[in-house]
């Protein structure tokens, strides 16, 4: 579900080549509302405003200068609710850039423009959420919002990519018989198709989550969304958003409706005490906190193909087997679980391979400690046998 913006001034032949442009409409959607937003600031459409800068750049550019500074005073606000960061005021101007390179608008100086633009911080000064606040959150959370923090927290993929899932995505992984992860493929179909690993914990949560939704009316099969929109069983009715929607014709979970469940969550329960725009940890935490986990127990540029990050130069020469990135997973499962049962397992286990470390260290020690003791003895033996003892 997208936010509610008016798009009729996305009109005329200007705006197809824009749109051609963008292969992913998950960046169509918020590249489509900045660009409503400057064209009402314009008081232009898109066909205007593009024939206007191939005509008049200088005009366009103080436009666009104009634009980017009026809000630049917002960036140093005490009050939450009008702060911006400085990442937004940068970001406006992106699909304005795309709309007129696209177009073939080529006197705009953007150096010149670039100059006016805040520095935006590489990265968000929210944080990872602890253990303790994880465990609080599942135990608030209904069966879906279980199944959805599981799934977020020991695979790493983004709120965004639930939309995609569908039930054919996931399958089991079996070692001896049994069920120790499960793989999922992120993405499918699209050009950013990659796969990660989901802990026996979150496999199991979702397996539940299936077998609730199946039990209240609903046919699963392979196409069938894995997360679906939230409904009543006792009404057979949705709820979510107040849309009625039948439980036999699930609707995808989009990000919009991942992000509102949590936000309620963290505002009822007391996780947090006010609606503000920036918060200590966000849902995106949930992949701060499997990146952080996961590279206690692999090694650190497997976790990041986990994440579907882009490794470098290592995308053309570094080729892990499925296999060998399981086995690593597997190593990373006991941190990335959140069962206090499995804590306490976790702990044992480390105690104990800690202390057979010791004992191997004793014993090398003792066996390096050995000729000098065999030495020793036959020193006085030899000595002994110099000096007989007389009666």
């Amino acid at each position: 579900m997208s936010r509610s913006v008016d798009r009729t001034i996305l009109a005329g032949k200007s705006i197809i080549l824009f749109r051609a442009a963008i292969k992913s409409p998950r960046t169509l959607d918020p590249y489509e509302r900045r660009l409503c937003n400057f064209l009402s600031y314009a008081k232009m459409s898109c066909d205007q405003f593009v024939s206007m800068a191939k005509k008049n750049p200088a005009r366009a550019e103080r436009m666009l200068i104009e634009y980017s500074v009026k809000d630049k005073d917002r960036l140093f606000e005490k009050d939450q609710e009008r702060k911006l960061a400085a990442c937004t005021i940068v970001n406006r101007l992106k699909p304005v850039k795309l709309l007129l390179d696209i177009n073939d608008v080529e006197k705009i100086k953007w150096k010149k423009i670039k100059r006016f633009l805040p520095t935006p911080r590489r990265f968000a000064m929210d944080r990872a959420p602890t253990l303790e606040e994880i465990r609080r959150i599942y135990n608030v959370c209904d069966l879906r919002g279980k199944a959805m923090l599981l799934l977020l927290l020991s695979s790493g993929i983004r709120e965004g990519a639930l939309e995609t899932l569908s039930i054919k995505d996931l399958q089991p992984v079996e070692r001896n018989g049994s069920t120790v992860a499960a793989r999922l493929a992120v993405y499918s179909g699209e050009a950013e198709e990659y796969f990660t690993f989901l802990s026996l914990e979150a496999y199991n949560a979702i397996q539940e989550y299936l077998s609730y939704r199946q039990h209240a009316g609903e046919k699963i099969v392979p196409d069938s969304p894995l997360i679906r929109d939230k409904f009543e069983p006792e009404t057979r009715r949705s709820r979510i958003y107040g849309a009625g929607i039948d439980i036999s014709k699930p609707q995808r979970c989009t990000p919009q409706m991942v992000r509102h469940y949590f936000n309620r969550l963290f505002l009822d329960y007391g996780f947090r005490t006010e609606k503000r725009k920036r918060h200590e940890f966000s849902i995106h935490g949930f992949r701060k906190w499997f990146k952080t986990r996961a590279e206690q127990g692999m090694k650190p540029i497997n976790v990041e193909l986990l994440m579907g990050h882009s490794v470098g130069i290592s995308d053309s020469y570094y080729r892990p087997t499925e296999k060998d990135i399981l086995d690593d997973y597997l190593n990373a499962v006991p941190y990335l679980t959140t069962s206090e049962a499995e804590e306490v397992k976790r702990q044992m286990t480390q105690r104990e391979k800690t202390l057979e470390e010791k004992l191997q260290q004793m014993e090398q020690r003792l066996v390096s400690l050995l000729p000098l003791a065999l030495a020793a003895a036959q020193g006085s033996l030899t000595q002994a046998s110099q000096n007989p003892v007389r009666s």
